[in-house]
């Protein structure tokens, strides 16, 4: 029985709730058909202006364990370029093992800082099948209708 349980909880993601957060709402896809996980911000966070600073982390509050045999990554909502026009999301793998406290990088193409207040849907959290295949090292690789041409080979 007790396998039993531990591979129903492999497959579900797995969230734990930080104090400063307790009060904001659990990650949740809206719709039916969606598959990002909506991630809210922890707390008011200043980000500088200017690109050629390293990122700024914006807390979520929360910490997660993906599925066995998956991955995640933080993207843009649709909606953030609206709210926060100069904010680039700098987005990475987060990988099975990670369970570490989840943060939205963000860096500032705008002349202005911006303050991204607590409580704001910035982001989301999509999942992923991993698929790590076995690596072999060949001579040629095969043929195919594209080959190696570069950008704007299929038209424009």
């Amino acid at each position: 029985m007790a396998k039993r349980r531990r591979n129903r909880r492999s497959a579900m993601l797995q969230i734990c709730v930080d104090p400063e957060a307790r009060d904001l709402p659990v990650p949740r896809v809206h719709h039916k058909g969606d598959v990002g996980f909506d991630l809210f911000v922890a707390r008011d966070t200043i980000i500088p202006p200017g690109t050629h600073l390293p990122p700024t982390d914006i807390p979520t509050g929360i910490s997660i364990k993906v599925p066995r045999k998956t991955w995640a990554t933080i993207v843009s909502r649709s909606s953030a370029h609206l709210l926060y026009p100069t904010l680039r999301l700098c987005s990475a793998p987060i990988d099975e093992g990670y369970t570490g406290p989840l943060a939205v990088r963000v860096q500032n193409t705008g002349k202005k800082a911006v303050v991204v207040k607590r409580g704001m849907r910035l982001a989301q959290l999509v999942i992923f099948p991993a698929v790590v295949p076995k690596v072999i090292v060949v001579r040629k690789l095969p043929k195919t209708e594209r080959g190696s041409a570069k950008y704007g080979s299929t038209g424009t």
